[in-house]
């Protein structure tokens, strides 16, 4: 294995490094003398720590104002996580906004609209962040096993979502057998899809 020196530039504006220079060290050079880390990575850690610390105080605008020279969707979705854990659907949903997930936004609006259970709504936010174990766990948690089986049919875990529907959710089992039908029926296994 050859080591390798590589000079690079951080794009912050399109989340990206841009390679300027490489070459391949020889054999006989063991120890890399100069390294430096952009400036920007800690203005993107201090304003993520205080991001942190006006949330906590319930400091919403501070919060974003703090966050303003931020523009990495990558960033935005890892707040957007923590927002999960923390429990915070607002800050959450303008997390998704800044991210420009305006679908996931406008599916979380939706769920809002249907369900006063903030837990639920929290749980519709890891889905969109594609937080699934999370999801399930927080669905779990509020015992909406309707919304587990739909989950588990949306990732196609069609044994475990007919299970779910059997011991927890009987009320929606003939619908799970009939999609589960229907997906079956899709991919052509029409002996299992009758089965069902």
């Amino acid at each position: 294995m050859k080591n390798v020196i590589v000079s690079f530039f951080v794009s912050q504006d399109q989340d990206r490094m841009i390679i300027q220079e490489y070459f391949f060290l020889g054999s006989h050079h063991t120890a890399l003398i100069g390294l430096e880390v952009p400036y920007f990575y800690f203005a993107v850690r201090e304003a993520m720590l205080n991001f942190s610390f006006y949330l906590a105080q319930g400091e919403i605008d501070a919060a974003f104002k703090s966050m303003k020279l931020v523009r990495s969707a990558a960033i935005w979705q890892n707040m957007a996580k923590m927002c999960v854990s923390t429990r915070r659907l607002d800050v959450g949903l303008m997390c998704l906004g800044k991210m420009g997930n305006a679908f996931g936004a406008m599916m979380v609006r939706e769920i809002q609209k249907r369900e006063p259970n903030i837990t639920v709504q929290t749980g519709e936010l890891a889905l969109q962040l594609g937080m699934t174990e999370e999801a399930e766990r927080i669905f779990i948690e509020c015992a909406r096993w309707d919304l587990v089986a739909r989950l588990h049919q949306t990732l196609g875990h069609w044994e475990e979502a007919v299970q779910i529907a059997e011991k927890r959710n009987r009320v929606r089992l003939r619908n799970t057998h009939y999609a589960y039908a229907q997906e079956l029926r899709k991919q052509d296994r029409i002996e299992d899809a009758i089965a069902q």
